[in-house]
């Protein structure tokens, strides 16, 4: 079945305020000033971002609270064009907060705090007939699934496009905090699996699971064997690879002066969607059979994505993109 190129993106996931701190300020004795600067985040807001910015149509399913920040990230999201029909607004509810602190060696710590709030209240209900009109892509990340209703949505999700033939795509995207404080079982990532078709996963993300799987995984191809038929391996500096059953190729990392990491991941995550989308690829057949120069090419594609936000503070790219 051909669909539209122009066929809607669905994204499901988390929208967020990410607080980036600087160092304390010492200057009064016996007191502590944190220096914070809140910007727009969250994984899949971020992809579905990217692909809005790239002339993509893109349906975003969340929840927003009924606080302040909630509205003023509504707005945010309905300036860049992305559909919010599929969300909802929880009353007496707040929104979820993230810390990214950076440390002496240039790495960043993240911290979540979301339970409690709007996105606890997310449960397969909101799957309502409506929500596959001329979707031709489905993606989604795990952050959502240590938390019970939402996972159930994720995976009613990821079933119900596997059985419309639409492609699922998944960044890993691992936050170690959620995961030990959650009641569910982190085997749940590995569960979703035979429904996705296309998976991103980094050096960090792939360590976490092979910790808790031990002699399940002892290669990122071994992902493989559990759904997937593509796979992108992402290794910071060192570049990524992007492989198949029958095909593999390495990409070299952007070289730019690093700004700020944070949302690189997401940017190289919409660079794969968008790319294999303008290529034409619309089932998993045509996913197992692309050739090395394909993959290249998506994957290159990909790393510029990336490079574009490296250079900046923040993980949304500009409203507008460049030419």
């Amino acid at each position: 079945m051909t669909r539209d190129v122009k066929a809607s993106t669905l994204v499901l996931g988390e929208v967020l305020i990410d607080f980036f701190s600087g160092p304390a300020d010492r200057s009064v004795p016996g007191a502590r000033v944190f220096p914070f600067e809140g910007v727009p985040g969250g994984a899949p807001a971020n992809v579905a971002a990217h692909l809005a910015v790239r002339g993509l149509p893109v349906s975003l399913i969340t929840g927003f609270a009924d606080d302040p920040l909630g509205e003023e990230l509504k707005q945010m999201l309905a300036e860049r064009g992305i559909d919010l029909t599929h969300c909802l607004t929880y009353p007496q509810s707040r929104s979820p907060l993230a810390t990214v602190i950076s440390l002496p060696d240039g790495e960043r710590t993240f911290r979540l705090y979301l339970e409690g709030s709007c996105l606890e209240k997310l449960t397969p209900a909101l799957l309502t007939p409506e929500v596959w009109n001329g979707v031709d892509w489905v993606h989604f990340g795990s952050v959502m699934m240590a938390f019970r209703g939402p996972n159930e949505l994720t995976h009613a999700l990821a079933a119900g496009a596997k059985e419309r033939g639409i492609v699922v795509s998944l960044d890993v995207n691992i936050r170690a905090d959620l995961w030990l404080e959650s009641d569910v079982d982190p085997r749940t990532i590995v569960d979703v699996l035979p429904h996705v078709d296309v998976l991103k996963v980094s050096e960090e993300d792939f360590a976490w699971l092979q910790e808790r799987f031990e002699g399940a995984l002892q290669r990122p191809e071994d992902l493989l064997e559990r759904g997937p038929a593509l796979v992108a391996y992402t290794r910071g500096p060192e570049g990524a690879i992007l492989f198949t059953r029958d095909a593999r190729v390495e990409v070299a990392p952007p070289k730019v002066q690093v700004v700020d990491t944070t949302g690189a991941g997401d940017a190289f995550t919409a660079g794969i969607i968008y790319s294999l989308k303008e290529e034409g690829i619309r089932s998993r057949g045509q996913l197992e059979a692309m050739t090395p120069g394909l993959l290249r090419g998506v994957g290159q594609d990909a790393t510029g994505a990336a490079a574009a936000i490296l250079v900046q503070r923040g993980a949304l790219p500009p409203l507008h993109r460049p030419q």
